[in-house]
C-alpha cells in the first residue's frame, strides 16, 4: 500500500511541478503585454483628452452658429409681422454674433493646428 501511496504523491508532487513552472513561462511571457497594455491605456486616455479638448472647441463654433441662426429666425420673424423695431433690434445684433462666430472659428483653427504640431501645449491650453 505504501508504494501505491509514492507513486500518487509522486504523480501529484510532479503535477504541481508542471503547474508551478507553466504559471512561470506564463508571467514571463505576459509581463510584457501587461506593461505594454499600460502603454497603450495612457496612450488611448491621451487621445480621448485630445477628442474632448477638439469638441470644446466645436461646440463653441456650434453654439455661435445657433445664436446667429436665431438671430435671423427672430429677425425674419419680425420682417413678415412687419415690426420694425424687432427688425432693427435683430440686425442690430448681426455684427456682434457674427463676430462671436468668426472668433470661434479661428479658435478652432489655431486649436486644431496646436492639437497636431505640439499636443501637449493644446492640452495645457485647453485645461485652463
Amino acid at each position: 500500500m505504501s508504494h501505491r501511496k509514492d507513486v500518487v504523491l509522486n504523480w501529484v508532487l510532479a503535477m504541481v511541478a508542471v503547474l508551478v513552472l507553466g504559471s512561470a513561462v506564463m508571467l514571463v511571457v505576459a509581463l510584457p503585454a501587461i506593461f505594454s497594455a499600460r502603454n497603450n491605456t495612457d496612450e488611448v486616455r491621451r487621445g480621448n483628452e485630445m477628442a474632448a479638448c477638439r469638441a470644446l472647441l466645436a461646440y463653441d463654433v456650434n453654439s455661435a452658429k445657433a445664436d446667429l441662426d436665431i438671430v435671423f429666425a427672430l429677425g425674419l420673424q419680425a420682417a413678415v409681422a412687419d415690426d420694425d423695431v424687432s427688425l432693427r433690434q435683430q440686425a442690430d445684433l448681426i455684427p456682434e454674433r457674427a463676430k462671436v462666430l468668426r472668433d470661434a472659428l479661428e479658435a478652432q483653427r489655431v486649436g486644431n493646428e496646436l492639437s497636431r504640431d505640439d499636443p501637449d501645449a493644446f492640452l495645457e491650453e485647453c485645461q485652463r
